[in-house]
């Protein structure tokens, strides 16, 4: 049995590939097709099984995804967490690499070049823009807080939603990561860029968010255990000590090593594609005029207030700019601070102000009423 999401907007959708390696393995293939509708009406149930705030609605899919699973009876699943960090299968690692040689005076014309090909699935990284983006990057080509550069432009996008918070910290959160970096990795400073960002990445995205958010607690919401082969211990040590081409070749191909491997297993439309990584739609699902009143419900100067950790003026600008942009003009950076605060509201109302019900288990911490279930336990054993 084979398990993918399928979405009803074609920017996000994968089917196509899905299905025509589902043929090729002559797997029983199964998938969820995922709507706008889908995200919003899912969010709240997510967040509470996610117990942490979220900048993306991915994990949404990965949780109807699970439920899938467990409709089928199968309760043990294999996931391919780990193989693009590992193998260097992420555009932010051709972008590490393109950002290191103009740092090293690369000619302005090869720049152009690999910026248009950059990220093929995101609408501004063509021709067409290019210039623009490589004066962007001109300006993040000296590491500006050690040992960060290959993430520098993605923290960047992170900085709208810091504003948005009372941090009660003297220290931008990208300095403080930093300082956790060299803490364990003190020699980290000295090697390649390539192994920078792949240690980030473990740091980071991986281990705080792919494999617990928007993976074991989707699976777990169902009762699914998924088990990555791609992050077994030997695999993960052999790869990263290969030479850095044997995994992103000087064509630029990701996971050169794999597709070599297994060229003649799988399609040649999939060995031979650019990468494409699993995204959902975020802020745009919850702005469509059926689902206003979702947010309008969420972010009231009450609700924001009431969180403690906002700066109400910031966020109240902030709203107002999103409700009134054209959905397709919003940035990445938008897309991210407005999915933060949708979910640190709902965090704050299940787990902190919980007030629908207001019940209190035996540690006197509040819960509530999801799917018609209450969470109260009963007749829960003694603690030993």
């Amino acid at each position: 049995h084979t398990f993918s999401i399928e979405f009803a907007d074609p920017a996000f959708d994968e089917t196509n590939y899905q299905q025509a390696l589902a043929k090729q393995l002559g797997t029983q293939h199964h998938s969820v097709r995922i709507t706008n509708s889908d995200i919003v009406q899912n969010f709240e149930k997510v967040i509470w099984h996610a117990e942490t705030a979220l900048f993306r609605t991915a994990p949404v899919p990965m949780f109807l995804l699970s439920g899938l699973v467990k409709e089928n009876g199968i309760k043990v699943v294999l996931s391919g967490e780990g193989a693009d960090e590992s193998f260097l299968g992420y555009n932010i690692f051709k972008e590490t690499l393109l950002r290191h040689e103009m740092a090293k005076g690369q000619d302005h014309h090869t720049t152009l070049e690999q910026i248009a090909g950059l990220y093929p699935y995101l609408h501004h990284f063509d021709e067409k823009h290019a210039a623009i983006l490589a004066h962007f990057y001109r300006g993040s080509i000296k590491e500006k807080t050690p040992p960060l550069f290959s993430h520098e432009p993605r923290f960047a996008n992170g900085n709208l939603a810091e504003k948005l918070l009372h941090t009660g910290s003297s220290l931008r959160a990208t300095d403080r990561l930093a300082n956790d970096i060299r803490s364990v990795y003190p020699d980290l400073g000295k090697k390649h860029p390539l192994v920078k960002a792949q240690v980030l990445e473990f740091w980071t995205l991986l281990g705080g968010y792919l494999l617990c958010a928007q993976g074991d607690r989707m699976s777990a919401a169902n009762g699914i255990e998924s088990r990555c082969p791609f992050l077994d211990r030997n695999l993960v040590q052999t790869a990263w000590g290969l030479p850095h081409k044997f995994r992103l070749s000087q064509q630029g191909i990701e996971k050169f090593i794999l597709k070599e491997l297994f060229r003649d297993q799988l399609p040649h439309r999939i060995i031979n594609r650019p990468k494409q990584p699993y995204r959902s739609p975020d802020s745009v699902a919850f702005l469509e005029k059926q689902h206003t009143h979702f947010v309008g419900d969420l972010l009231t100067a009450h609700s924001i207030s009431q969180c403690g950790i906002f700066d109400e003026k910031a966020v109240a600008r902030f709203v107002k700019n999103v409700l009134n942009k054209p959905k397709q003009n919003i940035s990445p950076r938008e897309d991210q601070a407005f999915i933060l605060l949708l979910s640190t509201v709902l965090l704050h109302r299940q787990f902190i102000s919980a007030n629908l019900p207001e019940k209190a288990n035996r540690y006197g911490r509040p819960l509530r009423i999801i799917d018609g279930r209450d969470l109260q336990p009963k007749n829960e054993p003694e603690v030993v």
